[in-house]
């Protein structure tokens, strides 16, 4: 749903203690009072033993304080950004022996983490509340809470505002024996370096596309769709216009409409996110590779009817928004 940067660091459960034995063990105490929703220390501190990475290798402008005898492994996963468009983001893996979490930098979609009071005043308006089973937060603002799942499971989640990058499980929980180990990774987080530009490739965005100049064509009309940048789709019309729903639209017909209208209601396509998400409800797909010098660009890869714009090679070899309709993708 979101774009993300994982890093997973998996969490060996020795160093909780014995969970058979219901007695805390002295290290467990210790390290639970430092899971406390009081705030904790900087950042910067790095705990015995363990060791501070620098994370700018892997293209993530952050730091982050590990137990001594971790890995880490680099690497990239799909996702797609705020505009619903296809992108890759860069992966860290940082391993050692059993449980993990994950660290995430969704600026690419516009969500970066903001406080440990925001997140716990989220959880509050949930219809049934988490159960907070530990928290950490730095004076510098990084910060992570563990919400109790069932008898042996919690989720955890944190994150560095300054660095904007998440933090928490991984496969959405672990076991809360192992909670104050990862308190302590995750507000562990901070800015490293200079801020990161994330690239964007139209081939990428359009994989089953040959010709890269219609790739680009499309991201530049699937963008004016999710922005209701009226002025940039208008520059994509031929000055003949084109067809809207099965009819023949002119350029100064299509700029009146969109004057009292925004492009999604008009071209009745759904890409801002769902009310409490972030992530775009469009997802651009190419429906195939070009065809008589024409690309079809479907609004997500659904089923039944979904929203599709279709690009027109002119004469000049420029790629145009040459129609706006439906495609009947059947039932799944």
């Amino acid at each position: 749903m979101f774009a993300r940067t994982w890093l997973i660091v998996p969490i060996a459960a020795a160093a909780c203690g014995d969970q058979g034995d219901p007695r805390p063990s002295p290290l467990a105490s210790s390290v639970a009072q430092a899971a406390s929703s009081s705030r904790g220390s900087a950042a910067a501190t790095v705990p015995a033993g363990w060791r501070r990475e620098a994370l700018t290798a892997y293209q993530l402008a952050a730091s982050i304080a590990v137990p001594g005898d971790a890995t880490l492994t680099g690497g990239r996963e799909p996702e797609r950004d705020a505009d619903g468009l296809a992108i890759t983001i860069p992966t860290v893996t940082i391993t050692r022996e059993a449980g993990a979490i994950r660290l995430s930098s969704d600026v690419a979609i516009g969500w970066v983490p903001t406080t440990l009071a925001a997140e716990l005043a989220d959880n509050a308006r949930r219809a049934t509340p988490f159960a907070v089973e530990g928290s950490k937060e730095t004076p510098t603002g990084e910060w992570a809470v563990a919400y109790r799942l069932d008898a042996e499971d919690c989720q955890v989640h944190g994150g560095s505002p300054r660095a904007k990058v998440w933090c928490q499980a991984a496969e959405q929980k672990i076991r809360c024996a192992a909670i104050s180990t990862v308190l302590q990774i995750c507000s562990s987080i901070e800015p490293s370096g200079s801020p990161i530009e994330a690239g964007f490739d139209a081939a990428g965005a359009f994989p089953r596309v040959s010709d890269p100049q219609a790739a680009q064509a499309a991201v530049t009309v699937a963008r004016a769709i999710s922005r209701d940048d009226r002025d940039a789709l208008l520059g994509m019309v031929a000055p003949t216009g084109m067809m809207l729903k099965g009819k023949k639209v002119s350029v100064k017909a299509l700029r009146a409409l969109l004057a009292g209208d925004t492009i999604q209601r008009a071209f009745e396509m759904r890409c801002k996110p769902l009310p409490g998400q972030r992530a775009s409800q469009c997802a651009w797909t190419a429906e195939g590779d070009i065809a008589n010098d024409q690309l079809a660009v479907l609004a997500n890869d659904g089923d039944g009817l979904v929203p599709r714009f279709t690009l027109s090679k002119g004469a000049g070899g420029r790629w145009l928004l040459g129609s706006v309709d439906m495609a009947d993708l059947g039932s799944p």
